[in-house]
């Protein structure tokens, strides 16, 4: 009964100082996930914008700036004129000639036709490029029901009509495999003012879809609708074009957005976060309306883009299983912390029941044996503590050595003050006298050396917390270091990145080598600096293992005009002069099997190279050799360079 007693007491306390630690873990952790998210969905939301508009704005272009002026040309051609005025089959064929030509240089006309103003055709051109060619006179057909007739004979001159983009229909019949086409017209009018017909180009539109595919995304989708919401490019190419074709009227934007399309109807641009994705776009009028030059009929289309929630997520779930991973470890131990410091207070307060029970006048003993229980609790606090950190910081061997020894020695000591406090009790229990009970009493203090245990027990603590201290400062230096490889370039404190290089290769140099360091005030210079990292990382090592016993290392900085420099000195044994013009060589070293790839220098020139920059090595045999690396403040523009590496 008491022992189910005193586990009760334990796991109260365990969940009273667990389950708010845990809480106020796994909030931490969902409000940097959330905070990730919502940095990642403002980049793609500004970047889908840019997109969209950018994309719009081309399209909007492509046709007004070559197709319109090709047109009102041709409709001025002389030999056009010269047709109306005296209409004859020499004439006609002179258009024709004119009109072929223009079809088979430009590859963007599917037909170029001259209608006269009963609707018949005088003139037709079908296919582009070499295999372009006049329709014959009997194959002519009456085009004045179509509506892009009437549209564009309604125009005055220079005016320009454009069709809605639809699929070419021939014999009353959606003609296939699909002609995406745009109808571009201009009425003809003669000296006199009369129209005489219209001049009539068909625009592939598959140009138009071509450059919407060529800036697909590898996550999304580029969207073109037109003003009643039918896809032009949608989704799924199964559901577009489905105002001409009746088994696919169903498939349209409202029907797959039906929230938004309200306001997409009466917004020209929006942006819209869904459940499953973000929706951009903006009205597209692709030959824009120009008062001063020409007055155009004009269609209006959406122009979208899709990215789905998938898309948008992954950046941010990319450090997810990090962050798990972090949390899972503080929930252990926070839970192994709540574990045992609950049981230590369940402990505590089981001792001080039967103390209080004993005898009421071991008050002095109860107040030195509540601070030994106290400062236990506090040790295995920052026991607790020293784990995390040897937790994320594994690799880093030595401060992880001796604060795991150090945790060795502080459970020992923990449990010959326990064994001590269990002698206490049962001497309390069975003592049938107050001196009987104090020599009792001295004598396990003496025998579990209690003095010796208050003493050492705080130089242990403080010698764990240098170790936790110097593994924070290591680590943070490893995940800048990791952080900055990406392969960007930024300005950077050459002197800040020297000190970090030395921190995470001190276990290369302290044992048999003394650092230098004549510092010169520099300004930032314009880098990457990870790569520059790899380079010093390069030549400290290698400065290191060319001093067999105890030797120095010296680095020196300093500026020279619009450029810094950096040299690397050791008094090490040396290169010889045979080997001195091959050291950048790819795969070149002098160390033996298993010492080295022979590309670290290699690799190092490539990155001072890309950098603009040159190095130049010298060396004597017995004496050392010094590296100098030259580097310019601000890069070029082109961040590529041909000087070549120099020894001396």
């Amino acid at each position: 009964m008491e022992k189910l007693s005193s586990r009760t007491s334990a796991l109260r306390y365990f969940l009273i100082l667990f389950l708010p630690t845990a809480v106020v873990i796994c909030g931490l952790l969902y409000l940097s996930h959330q905070y990730e998210q919502d940095i990642y969905v403002d980049n793609a939301s500004t970047t889908q914008h840019i997109l969209v508009r950018s994309l719009a704005q081309q399209l909007g272009n492509e046709i007004h700036s070559s197709v319109v002026p090709e047109l009102l040309r041709l409709s001025e051609d002389p030999r056009l004129q010269a047709l109306l005025e005296k209409p004859s089959a020499a004439n006609l064929d002179a258009l024709a000639t004119v009109m072929l030509g223009l079809a088979r240089n430009h590859h963007i006309y599917d037909q170029i036709r001259f209608i006269d103003q009963q609707g018949h055709e005088l003139v037709r051109i079908n296919g582009y490029g070499a295999n372009a060619q006049r329709v014959m006179a009997d194959q002519l057909q009456n085009k004045a029901g179509r509506y892009y007739f009437e549209d564009t004979l309604r125009l005055g001159a220079k005016e320009v009509y454009v069709s809605q983009l639809d699929l070419n229909v021939e014999g009353g019949e959606v003609e296939r495999p699909f002609k995406p086409m745009i109808r571009i017209g201009t009425p003809i009018i003669d000296a006199v003012g009369n129209k005489r017909g219209i001049l009539l180009f068909n625009y592939r539109a598959q140009e138009i879809l071509s450059i919407i595919d060529s800036h697909g995304q590898n996550d999304g989708v580029l969207m073109l609708i037109n003003r009643d919401g039918y896809w032009l490019k949608g989704l799924d190419p199964d559901h577009e074009w489905g105002f001409m074709l009746p088994e696919r009227q169903g498939f349209n934007f409202a029907q797959r957005f039906p929230s938004i399309w309200p306001s997409v109807q009466s917004n020209p641009s929006f942006q819209v976060l869904l459940r499953d994705g973000m929706v951009s776009g903006i009205e597209v009028a692709p030959f824009p309306y120009n008062t001063a030059v020409d007055r155009y009929s004009t269609p209006r289309w959406i122009l979208a883009s899709w990215l789905p929630t998938r898309s948008l997520m992954q950046a941010s779930n990319k450090n997810l299983p990090f962050r798990i991973m972090i949390g899972t470890v503080f929930l252990i131990l926070a839970a192994a912390a709540s574990i045992a410091l609950g049981r230590g207070i369940s402990k505590r307060n089981k001792n001080h029941a039967q103390l209080r029970k004993a005898n009421q006048s071991q008050s002095e003993l109860i107040d030195q044996l509540k601070q030994a229980q106290a400062q236990l609790v506090q040790s295995e606090k920052m026991a607790g503590i020293g784990q995390l950190a040897a937790g994320v910081a594994h690799e880093i061997n030595n401060p992880v050595g001796f604060v795991a020894s150090n945790l060795n020695t502080f459970e020992r000591y923990v449990e010959q003050l326990l064994a001590a406090l269990d002698c206490h009790e049962r001497l309390l229990a069975d003592a049938q006298g107050l001196d009987d009970l104090r020599t009792q009493a001295g004598e396990v203090a003496e025998q579990q050396d209690l003095e010796f245990l208050r003493e050492d027990i705080g130089c242990v603590i403080a010698e764990t917390q240098d170790g936790i201290r110097r593994i924070k400062r290591i680590v943070a230096d490893l995940k800048g270091f990791a952080r900055e490889s990406e392969e960007e370039w930024g300005v950077a404190d050459l002197q800040q990145e020297i000190e970090r290089t030395l921190n995470l290769v001190n276990n290369e140099l302290k044992y048999h080598c003394t650092v230098h360091k004549h510092f010169a005030a520099l300004p930032q210079i314009e880098c990457i600096s990870a790569e520059l990292n790899q380079v010093l990382v390069n030549l400290l090592v290698n400065a290191a293992q060319a001093i067999k016993d105890m030797g120095n290392i010296t680095l020196r900085t300093g500026r020279q005009g619009d450029k810094v420099w950096l040299e690397v000195e050791d008094d090490g044994s040396g290169i010889e002069p045979a080997d001195l013009d091959r050291v950048f060589e790819p795969f070149f070293t002098t160390k033996p099997v298993g010492k080295g790839t022979g590309l670290g220098l290699s690799i190092s020139y490539g990155i001072i190279k890309k950098h603009n920059g040159s190095i130049v090595v010298r060396s004597r045999m017995g004496v050392g050799t010094c590296f100098r690396i030259m580097l310019p403040i601000a890069q070029r523009v082109d961040k590529a360079n041909t000087e070549p590496a120099v020894v001396e």
